[in-house]
């Protein structure tokens, strides 16, 4: 496939009350996922990495990022793409690039419980698939 896609990047963490993801303010008291690039599917990761390091200042490497499965809006008909990082803007390099892109989307971390109620619809999948391949890999470690 080499259609042009949406890429987002869906960061998250885990903490003593449970999985949190990071969002922005959507629409209509909607929450979604912040900063997306358009890319050509078929080099999507590799370019996703150069843009982040443009755009937020941070070098994230392939194997730091996890592909979530292609969605296809129904009222837009665009397809996105997500990349899910397991991270804490605490413990990002404090870079101007940073600082304008977190206040630039005024997102914080939020339950994951409370994301689903909030979450674009588009988006509802990328989440529930995150949720699945965290517990996955949490049950492994044990």
């Amino acid at each position: 496939m080499s259609s042009k896609v949406k890429a987002g990047l869906l960061l998250y963490r885990q903490k003593a009350k449970g999985l949190e993801v990071y969002l922005v303010p959507g629409d209509d008291d909607s929450l979604q996922m912040p900063e997306s690039f358009s890319l050509e599917h078929h080099d999507a990761l590799e370019t996703f990495c150069e843009n982040l390091e443009k755009t937020i200042g941070i070098r994230v490497e392939v194997e730091q990022l996890t592909e979530l499965d292609l969605v296809k809006c129904m009222v837009s008909g665009r397809e996105f793409l997500a990349y899910a990082l397991e991270t804490d803007w605490e413990k990002l390099p404090d870079t101007s690039k940073r600082y304008r892109f977190v206040q630039a989307n005024k997102g914080a971390y939020i339950a994951v419980k409370d994301a689903f109620k909030r979450i674009m619809p588009a988006q509802y999948a990328m989440l529930k698939e995150l949720v699945e391949i965290v517990s996955s890999r949490n049950i492994m470690r044990f």
